[in-house]
């Protein structure tokens, strides 16, 4: 069982929310600190990441995210995170993935049909 917030995913996910990374990154990493399964936190790890330019860590904190939760949030992430890295085959399959899975997702039915 996952510990409640502290406090420190929300004010990650306001900070991102509000355009303040530096802040956003240093919410989600105590959050990481004291909650290392924390979704939410390497959501945003994966998404400030990517505002970064560093693809290969935006996939690894999506991955660990996915693993983490089955939801849909990690999984469309990191199908966005391999499209951006123009890895179309396997940005492809991971949205195909998320709608066989979550059928009628919005934003993967979105970039599914761009990617195709």
């Amino acid at each position: 069982m996952r510990a409640a917030d502290d406090g420190g995913e929300a004010v990650a996910a306001e900070a991102l929310r509000r355009g303040e990374g530096r802040v956003a990154q240093a919410a989600a990493h105590r959050a990481l600190a004291l909650t290392p399964d924390s979704p939410v936190a390497w959501n945003i790890v994966g998404t400030l990441a990517i505002g970064a330019g560093d693809l290969p860590r935006a996939l690894a904190a999506f991955g660990r995210a996915g693993a983490l939760d089955d939801g849909p949030r990690s999984a469309v992430n990191r199908a966005m995170a391999l499209e951006r890295a123009e890895r179309w085959g396997e940005s492809l399959a991971a949205y195909a993935a998320v709608l066989r899975r979550f059928p009628g997702h919005s934003k993967a039915a979105e970039r599914h049909a761009v990617v195709s």
